[in-house]
């Protein structure tokens, strides 16, 4: 058994895909941890094409909304998914709360690259265990920590200056959503 911090607790493995797409990754060569002595958690965090069109569906959303008619902004925010990624970034961070918090002990946490999901996972963990973060200079210096020094393709991601390629994700905006969804209730 691995120790964790000191307590009689398996370490937290917490891979932030779908477990749908970790085992598709296995069968294609790739793989993710799984040792004695740990536990496997899987977040459900879709990839960064995914968000992108959640993004483009809410855009539509917005777009079809009527002042002073009846339609269907309810059905297509919520068919465009953005609300369930929102969900499955937030509970994840819960989770890891709940593990460094409560039970006092170490977590482990990966996708496929550090400058996506993980850096949304992580940077809204430590926004929630840490006070420092949320104050302006300490909420900069999350983002500087979490997302620049783990290489966020900011450029690419937000296409700033260029035509949105393949690559346009808006993760970030996707964090800023969660952020602010987090200062709604609490």
């Amino acid at each position: 058994m691995i120790a964790a911090a000191g307590q009689d607790r398996e370490l937290l493995i917490m891979d932030l895909r779908p477990r749908a797409s970790a085992y598709a990754n296995k069968v294609g060569g790739g793989g993710f941890e799984s040792y004695s002595g740990c536990r496997l958690l899987f977040g459900g965090i879709d990839a960064a094409s995914v968000v992108r069109d959640a993004w483009r569906l809410m855009g539509h959303a917005v777009a079809n909304l009527c002042s002073g008619e009846v339609g269907s902004w309810f059905r297509d925010v919520a068919n465009s998914g953005w609300y369930d990624q929102i969900a499955a970034i937030l509970g994840c961070a819960r989770l890891l709360v709940a593990e460094l918090h409560e039970h006092r002990c170490n977590a482990l946490v990966h996708c496929s690259d550090g400058w996506d999901s993980t850096a949304q996972v992580t940077a809204l963990t430590m926004l929630c265990l840490d006070p420092h973060y949320r104050t302006l200079r300490g909420f900069m210096l999350l983002i500087q920590k979490e997302f620049c020094s783990f290489g966020h393709r900011f450029r690419t991601r937000l296409a700033n200056g260029e035509k949105p390629s393949s690559e346009y994700s808006p993760i970030f905006l996707q964090w800023l959503e969660c952020v602010y969804q987090l200062t709604l209730q609490f």
